[in-house]
């Protein structure tokens, strides 16, 4: 079910999940990635869609 277009939070941001699911993930991925780059590897993100 998708909420309507004009649908906000209380902080004003749009209910829809694809607005802030990408920026979400990444945050919860970053210090993930932390780890193997204070360790000399590369780490990267990709977003496909």
């Amino acid at each position: 079910m998708v909420p309507p277009l004009d649908q906000l939070t209380a902080q004003g941001y749009d209910l829809r999940t694809n607005t802030l699911g990408y920026y979400y993930f990444i945050m919860l991925l970053l210090p993930i990635l932390e780890v193997p780059v204070l360790m000399g590897k590369k780490a990267r993100i990709i977003n496909v869609s």
